[in-house]
C-alpha cells in the first residue's frame, strides 16, 4: 500500500541529505542523474544539489578524468535546464556545468570500459 504521507516524508528527507551533504552529494549517490531525474519531476529540487551536480558533471566529463559514469548530453541539458530555472546557482556552480558542456561538444562522449556496464539509456519525463 502506497502512503502519500510517507512518501512526502521520505522525499523531504532526502533533499534534507543531499542540501547537507554539500559539494558532494551528488557523488555519494550511485546514479545522481537518476535522482535528478526523480526530484525533477516531484518538482523537489534542492539548490546545493543543482550545484553538486555540476561538480560531479565536470569531474566525469573532464579528460582523464578518473570518471565514475557516464554522463549524458541530455543529462547535461536537463542539470541546465534545472539550473536555469532555479537562477539561484552559484557563479561556480555554473562555470562547472559550462565546462562539462563545452568538454562533451569539443570531445564528445565515447563508450569504453570506463563507464557503468548497466547504463541505460532514458530520457526523463519533464513534463
Amino acid at each position: 500500500l502506497r502512503s502519500e504521507d510517507l512518501e512526502n516524508e521520505l522525499v523531504t528527507a532526502l533533499e534534507s541529505r543531499l542540501s547537507e551533504a554539500g559539494e558532494e552529494g551528488a557523488s555519494q549517490l550511485e546514479k545522481p542523474f537518476e535522482c535528478l531525474r526523480l526530484l525533477w519531476k516531484l518538482q523537489r529540487l534542492p539548490t546545493p544539489f543543482l550545484e553538486s551536480l555540476c561538480l560531479y558533471a565536470r569531474r566525469a566529463t573532464r579528460l582523464n578524468g578518473g570518471r565514475k559514469g557516464f554522463v549524458s548530453p541530455s543529462d547535461l541539458t536537463m542539470l541546465d535546464d534545472a539550473c536555469e530555472a532555479r537562477g539561484t546557482i552559484q557563479p561556480e556552480a555554473r562555470e562547472r556545468l559550462d565546462a562539462a558542456i563545452r568538454s562533451v561538444v569539443a570531445f564528445g562522449v565515447s563508450w569504453d570500459e570506463r563507464f557503468d556496464d548497466d547504463f541505460e539509456s532514458s530520457s526523463p519525463d519533464l513534463q
